[in-house]
């Protein structure tokens, strides 16, 4: 499990790019609210080969109902103190740590 997001495209912005993936993961539109200050490093795993670097959106839905699309398996939503006690992909746990949101 894990947050929606993706690599950005070439002549992409970092916003159109969180816009296109949730779209793309979730099937939904959002609106970008603000942007995180934090830049959260991916450092290359076997799953991951590639070294990344994550950069939050705090976002809503503008249009539609999230549910799984291409990449995605299912759709749920958790509280902070489930999250807390589960495994999630990537270094997506710390980030959501470091963010102040678990």
């Amino acid at each position: 499990m894990g947050l929606p997001g993706g690599l950005v495209n070439q002549g992409e912005t970092l916003k159109q790019s969180a816009i296109r993936e949730v779209k793309e993961e979730l099937g939904i539109n959002i609106k970008i609210l603000k942007q995180s200050k934090t830049i959260h490093e991916c450092p290359k795993t076997k799953e991951f080969p590639i070294s990344a670097i994550n950069i939050l959106f705090y976002a809503k839905i503008s249009k539609g109902k999230p549910e799984p699309k291409d990449e995605t398996q299912e759709v749920k939503w958790f509280s902070p103190k489930q999250i807390k006690k589960m495994k999630l992909a990537y270094t997506h746990k710390n980030i959501l740590k470091k963010e102040g949101l678990i």
